[in-house]
């Protein structure tokens, strides 16, 4: 396909990929369609060529999440993630942070991108992390992430940072990095 395009200029180069999925049960039939446009790209990239599939991946694992250094990893540069924003497929929320526009939300959404925003580092910490486990009411407009570093980036007034004492027991519950539960307790 790509020795067939590169005579081709990329404004012709449209594409559209589309997914049906049907749902049928005992007293309900449902169909749901999903259309995503894009460019062909000059380059091979991904699983058959298809580069958006990476970046896809990676935030599908993350909630919806990719971070810049993990775009860079898989080969994917700063212009393309710039680009995806400029079409509508990504967002940007913050510093090197990006969302997918077109996905489903989860109740862990949040708590997934609030790590994210703040780094490499950190990790769900206190109240937030029992609140993600749904074992304490606290205030849904904060979720706490403890981080080694300092951080010199604006975060949004809803992500707040603590300073992670020495030797914090941490793990992952569903792929988001934690103060253990006990600990939180």
């Amino acid at each position: 396909l790509l020795k067939r395009l590169e005579n081709v200029p990329k404004n012709k180069r449209k594409c559209h990929y589309t997914t049906v999925i049907a749902l049928k049960g005992k007293n309900f039939e449902e169909t749901f369609e999903y259309v995503l446009s894009g460019i062909v790209s000059d380059v091979a990239r991904g699983e058959n060529g298809f580069g958006f599939d990476e970046i896809f991946e990676l935030a599908a694992d993350g909630y919806g999440i990719v971070t810049a250094a993990q775009a860079r990893e898989i080969g994917v540069t700063t212009g393309e993630l710039s680009r995806w924003c400029a079409t509508g497929k990504l967002m940007r929320r913050g510093h090197g942070v990006y969302k997918l526009t077109q996905w489903v939300p989860t109740p862990r959404d949040v708590f997934a991108e609030a790590v994210a925003l703040v780094g490499d580092e950190g990790f769900l910490w206190g109240e937030s992390v029992l609140s993600m486990h749904a074992l304490a009411l606290v205030d849904p407009r904060a979720v706490t992430v403890a981080t080694p570093k300092r951080i010199r980036r604006k975060l949004p007034a809803w992500v707040k940072t603590v300073p992670a004492p020495e030797n914090a027991k941490t793990t992952f519950y569903e792929g988001i990095p934690s103060q253990c539960v006990a600990d939180a307790i």
